[in-house]
């Protein structure tokens, strides 16, 4: 039986941090800790409005060239407005960060509904090990904390640099009953913990922005993207189903909706570009049910084939 607790943390010891010296540690904390007691419904308006000034004074590149690219069919008019959308159900999320990291099981279990749950329990009970594709959306660190409290579960993170906020982080992720590996660990313990049941939160949409053969390019939305082909070997390797599963918010501040798709079929193939395109294709249907609930601030496909210029 693996050591549990060395991926989790306790309560971080504040006054072993001076604030002087770990301002962005306690402002982090301190945040959270306000956020956390805001009634869901005053979220959502506070959201609306932190979201929409964000949106008039934010300006990137970014965002309207993933949005040309996914949805060249839509008019400029259209995108503007997705654009706006996306903004408000980005500025909800965040206020919502203090739900997600300092609520109460009650509070989770009562804003974050689940949805299509028979899907996990189904290959639990069949014995295999379970891969959430959980792409990148607001509300993904509300999804993580929400399964946590239902099944043995662990993600990955990447370790801040302030000591306190990586104390913080880890406490907050761990807090109900949650695992956390560092993205530079060793992959054993992964394995293992998926070979016994618990739930691996996987978010792989991610550039690689670097060379090397641990990605390869397979459509998204249309476009070739460089795409990571770990949770292929993860797989095979824990005996795991993929099971995507979409975090997204409902309207009007009533909470949010945590939706387990069907485990994909015939994955792993043995053939990366195939399970590549499989992979991206359940993240593009559940991105076109909600279109502006998908990270569109991410440079998704910086890297080029063919040495490529970037869109961005």
């Amino acid at each position: 039986m693996l050591e549990q607790e060395r991926f989790r943390s306790p309560r971080p010891t504040l006054r072993q941090y001076p604030l002087y010296k770990f301002f962005s540690g306690w402002f982090f904390f301190v945040l959270a800790t306000l956020m956390s007691w805001i009634p869901m419904r005053l979220s959502w308006l506070l959201g609306l409005v932190l979201g929409t000034l964000t949106s008039w004074f934010y300006r990137t590149t970014t965002i309207p060239t993933n949005l040309r690219l996914c949805f060249p069919t839509l008019s400029p008019t259209q995108r503007a407005r997705l654009r706006r959308q996306y903004f408000r159900r980005l500025g909800q999320s965040f206020i919502n960060l203090g739900l997600a990291w300092q609520g109460s099981a009650q509070q989770l279990r009562r804003h974050v509904k689940l949805v299509g749950a028979e899907h996990v329990q189904h290959a639990l009970d069949e014995g295999k090990g379970v891969i959430i594709l959980a792409p990148h959306v607001p509300g993904l660190e509300l999804g993580f904390k929400r399964i946590s409290i239902e099944w043995p579960a662990i993600c990955m993170y990447r370790k801040p640099r302030d000591p306190l906020a990586h104390e913080v982080s880890r406490y907050f992720r761990t807090s109900l009953g949650g695992m956390c590996l560092e993205r530079y660990e060793s992959m054993k313990p992964l394995i293992q913990f998926i070979r016994q049941g618990t739930l691996f939160y996987y978010l792989p949409d991610q550039d690689p922005d670097h060379p090397g053969k641990d990605y390869v390019f397979a459509p998204f939305f249309g476009v070739p993207t460089a795409t990571f082909t770990a949770m292929s070997r993860l797989a095979k390797l824990g005996n795991a189903v993929v099971i995507p599963c979409f975090t997204y918010q409902r309207a009007c501040g009533a909470g949010y909706e945590l939706r387990f798709k069907p485990a994909l079929e015939h994955y792993p193939s043995g053939d990366e570009i195939a399970d590549a395109t499989l992979m991206n294709k359940a993240i593009e249907d559940g991105v076109r049910e909600m279109p502006d609930q998908y990270f569109w601030s991410y440079r998704r496909f910086k890297t080029r084939p063919n040495d490529e210029s970037s869109p961005y």
